[in-house]
């Protein structure tokens, strides 16, 4: 910016230095160039009239939205269009197209810029969370695999590789790469764990589904664990609802009707305490229902819809599962607009154990 600048305040002294300064600062690299200040809007705007150029372009556009003018900013960096040869520039306009309507800008602009600057990890880790959030693990397959073979070191590509094998369904191996991944402990560091427990469910539940209670008990052992590794370590009080019951489950189909009668009780009455209400509310009221109180889960499931009367979506859903009504659980799922299905990872942005509930459910009684 000090080049900008110099032209700027040159202007009207020595015009020839000014233009002179202005091509030095278009020529050099926008890395690291980051205006910051509402004086700069009106240099960058001179210099942009002086010589358009779509640095300057992307500057001001970066300044403009920092300062909330979202409208200004896109209009100036999307006129740009493919003319940058520079990665920063598209992982800067990147953050102007989150939108879900322009995830497909998105997409584009991260593989340019990654085809730009194939040594830069950052924005394959971008490009591979788009994809994620668009549904589309299976287009992040080849990429996850690519990236963390690359970066071997980079801990957040090897998360992106094993969310991506646990959303294809490869949940073993997603648990085996995360054994070998360290994550550095951060506040707000919750994802590795989270992929950890949901990938050994995920695995446990497709065991139990295919006739191999015995074999999914370890699994359901793994996912109450918490690995240091992992980067977060074990809450003083922690949610086993949904391993409680899936080990219920198993101790049944294996003959233990006293374990899992233990374990069913042990569900239904959690339900009535302070974990809240959410997805794992249905749980609790399908133990009920194990253990022959279907009056105690509806409780739970009038309870949960009487708290929460807002919730169009995730509590409709649960009642009519627990009426067996295949038909109203779809629609409680659609997308409320163009009443398309959702999949279970779109809906687990609200509610993080959807799918493995819903994995549960799939599996039948």
């Amino acid at each position: 910016m000090v080049l900008y600048w110099k032209a700027y305040l040159e202007r009207g002294s020595d015009q020839a230095q000014s233009d002179r300064d202005l091509a030095l600062a278009l020529a050099a690299s926008p890395r690291g160039v980051s205006p910051s200040r509402l004086e700069e809007i009106a240099v960058l705007q001179w210099a942009l009239q002086r010589r358009p150029h779509w640095k300057t372009s992307g500057y001001l556009g970066l300044l403009l939205g920092n300062l909330g003018r979202e409208a200004e900013a896109r209009s100036l960096v999307d006129g740009c269009a493919d003319q940058p040869d520079d990665a920063v520039f598209y992982l800067n306009r990147s953050r102007f197209h989150r939108s879900p309507d322009q995830r497909p800008l998105l997409i584009a602009d991260l593989s340019r810029a990654m085809a730009l600057d194939a040594g830069e990890w950052r924005s394959r880790h971008l490009l591979l969370r788009a994809l994620l959030d668009a549904d589309d693990a299976e287009a992040a397959v080849p990429l996850a695999a690519e990236a963390h073979a690359s970066f071997p070191l980079i801990q957040a590509l090897s998360l992106d590789d094993a969310t991506v094998l646990m959303r294809t369904g490869r949940c073993q191996e997603a648990i085996a790469l995360l054994d070998q991944t360290t994550i550095l402990p951060s506040e707000g560091a919750y994802e590795g764990h989270a992929v950890y427990r949901r990938a050994s469910l995920l695995a446990a539940i497709a065991l139990l589904r295919g006739g191999k209670a015995a074999a999914a008990e370890p699994l359901i052992a793994q996912a109450r664990t918490w690995p240091e590794h992992l980067g977060s370590g074990r809450p003083y009080e922690t949610d086993e609802r949904i391993e409680d019951y899936l080990l219920a489950r198993c101790r049944a189909a294996v003959g233990d009707a006293d374990g899992a009668k233990r374990l069913y009780e042990r569900v239904a009455a959690a339900g009535a305490q302070g974990y809240g209400f959410g997805c794992t509310t249905l749980v609790s009221a399908l133990a009920a229902r194990a253990l022959g109180s279907p009056a105690q889960g509806e409780a739970l499931l009038a309870a949960w819809r009487a708290h929460a009367p807002a919730d169009t979506v995730y509590a409709p859903w649960a009642q009519a599962i627990w009426r067996g009504d295949q038909e109203e659980a779809a629609r409680a799922l659609a997308d409320p607009q163009t009443r398309a299905p959702r999949s279970v990872w779109q809906l687990a942005r609200r509610q993080g154990d959807f799918p493995v509930i819903a994995a549960i459910i799939a599996a039948g009684p």
